[in-house]
């Protein structure tokens, strides 16, 4: 379940005007520089730091962020929503929109909608609520839960039903400061976070993405490991020890895709494996390609799909020693544009997007 932090107060919406969608009082507009996009992207889910919203947002936004609602440019046409957390006393949260593309040719405007101390975030099956946000996706882990509360800790925002269950020595202060909210720290010996029954074939296309810290990093590691049923199933992104650099590969030949650049020090780093056939493959590192490999890689039913480690014979591999955000797991091929603007808006974004004055509805 998503941290929602509640304060006492609900503050009042007087002074708006009440046309919205669901009655809500007030909108700000957001709009993505559009320098920032490189090619057309469709379908993008646009990640919005609430902390950049104006003072007044949080005067006159529900508590709980019930009440927030996206819209397009027109003020009608509604966006599917994912609120993660948000805390009116500090000003702060973090919100995903699925926007039906953003262009790079014209700016692309959205409306936050707001104000109604009446209202519930839509139930996540809901037709603009959590799951389709991620309808593209096969899991998106945000890893803002408690890694020591009840299992399974961390959930699949996609509601495809790949929640992770923790394991190791996870504490709750194994909850850490991210690239984008919080992030899970992992220990390089026996912490992950596991979904052994993920019930999902890998085939020809695939993206595997994550943001993760390895500046302190002194063991190969695993941010992302799909196994199968036989020793030679294996997809992930992997850190070697010995040089700091990043890979994707997978297990039948060890084959793999490396980054050139030794990433000791790096702070946060976003990465993506992608497979765009069974036999062209590519690693991104901050949004722009690394390498590519040309030759054909094993497809296998998923057995066990690991966060922060892998599988060797059913016991666990290569733990990573760092810290992880934002895993997710696609079974398409994301484009190279789609990367680039996805690092430019999760890496800063209030450059990809400027924020516009309260407006009554």
């Amino acid at each position: 379940m998503s941290l929602i932090v509640i304060p006492t107060n609900v503050p009042s919406a007087a002074g708006g005007g009440g046309g919205g969608p669901d009655g809500t009082n007030y909108f700000v507009e957001i709009t993505v520089d559009h320098t920032l996009v490189g090619a057309d992207v469709a379908n993008f889910p646009v990640y919005v730091d609430l902390s950049a919203l104006p003072a007044a947002f949080w005067s006159h936004v529900q508590a709980d962020g019930g009440d927030i609602r996206v819209t397009e440019s027109d003020g009608v046409t509604r966006r599917a929503t994912e609120l993660v957390t948000i805390n009116a006393g500090t000003s702060t949260g973090e919100l995903h929109f699925l926007a039906a593309g953003v262009s790079s040719t014209t700016d692309s405007v959205f409306r936050i909608y707001y104000g109604s101390g009446l209202l519930s975030q839509p139930a996540v099956a809901d037709t603009y609520g959590r799951n389709a946000v991620w309808a593209s996706y096969e899991a998106v882990f945000h890893l803002q839960e408690d890694p020591a509360g009840a299992a399974p800790q961390m959930i699949d925002s996609t509601g495809n039903g790949h929640d992770l269950t923790t394991s190791g020595a996870m504490t709750t202060g194994d909850l850490v400061a991210a690239q984008i909210g919080d992030g899970l720290n992992m220990d390089g010996s026996n912490d992950e976070a596991h979904d052994l029954s993920p019930g999902v074939s890998i085939t020809n296309v695939l993206t595997l993405q994550a943001w993760a810290n390895i500046g302190n990093l002194s063991a190969t590691g695993q941010p992302i490991g799909l196994y199968g049923p036989t020793g030679s199933d294996y997809r992930g992104l992997q850190v070697d020890a010995s040089e700091h650099v990043i890979y994707y590969g997978e297990n039948g030949s060890y084959q793999t895709v490396w980054d050139a650049t030794a990433r000791t020090g790096a702070g946060w780093t976003m990465v993506h494996g992608v497979s765009t056939s069974a036999a062209t493959h590519e690693l991104f590192v901050d949004g722009s390609s690394v390498g590519s490999r040309s030759q054909t890689w094993n497809g296998f039913a998923v057995t066990y799909l690991g966060v922060g480690a892998g599988r060797s014979s059913g016991t666990q591999s290569e733990p990573f020693l760092g810290a992880l955000d934002e895993v997710r797991i696609r079974l398409n091929a994301a484009s190279a544009m789609g990367i680039a603007a996805e690092y430019a808006n999760q890496s800063n974004p209030t450059t990809f997007f400027t924020v516009g004055a309260e407006t009554p509805a």
